[in-house]
């Protein structure tokens, strides 16, 4: 089956998206689809423009099913700084200093590291495969505090430490698991507090 995924299915319009707590969590869509299908429609998405430019990140949720994995899949896909200590307060910081577009190092997304400039982009999408193995052998807090982080991240609720007017990028993130998966991936991300997020089926 081809899977077509387009920036207007994932783009939504800024007056009807949240990530505060309570609301819809619009930035994340849960996708049952097959994961090699996934990847190449989101190798395919990527050369596909969209206002204000877009960096997509593919983490593979097989590599995730502990914590220690997910911070160093997270860590090699999204570029963390070498400083990322590997624990979720750390992540939190990485997640949030990377949807930072002005920068003390530069502009763009990332920029905030210090590192030099950042990526050109107004978007940044996590496209998450094989999401019903995320934090499999993880516990249930270590999954809600991962949805509460992105959810923080997507509202800029996280940046209360960043002072000075600073431009965010929007956050999306796909969920993908295949038929098989999808029930489990559903579950547990609702058990995690996610609500009201997008869905697709194929």
């Amino acid at each position: 089956m081809n899977l077509d995924l387009s920036w207007a299915d994932l783009v939504v319009p800024s007056d009807k998206r949240s990530g505060r707590p309570g609301s819809a969590d619009t930035w994340a869509m849960l996708l049952e689809a097959d994961a090699a299908d996934f990847v190449n429609a989101v190798t395919k998405l990527e050369r596909e423009p969209v206002e204000g430019g877009a960096h997509v990140a593919t983490v593979d949720g097989a590599r995730c099913e502990t914590k220690q994995n997910l911070f160093a899949e997270f860590a090699d896909k999204l570029n963390f700084p070498g400083y990322f200590g590997g624990n979720w307060d750390a992540f939190e910081e990485c997640i949030s200093d990377l949807v930072v577009i002005d920068g003390i190092g530069g502009h763009g997304i990332g920029s905030e590291f210090g590192l030099g400039n950042g990526i050109s982009a107004s978007l940044l999408m996590l496209a998450i495969s094989r999401a019903e193995l995320l934090l499999l052998g993880g516990s249930h807090e270590d999954r809600q505090i991962l949805v509460s982080i992105l959810r923080r991240a997507a509202s800029g609720g996280n940046l209360t430490e960043i002072t000075g007017p600073r431009r965010l990028a929007d956050l999306r993130v796909i969920f993908q698991s295949d038929s098989t998966g999808f029930p489990s991936l559903d579950r547990r991300l609702a058990d995690a507090g996610l609500r009201g997020s997008l869905r697709r089926t194929e």
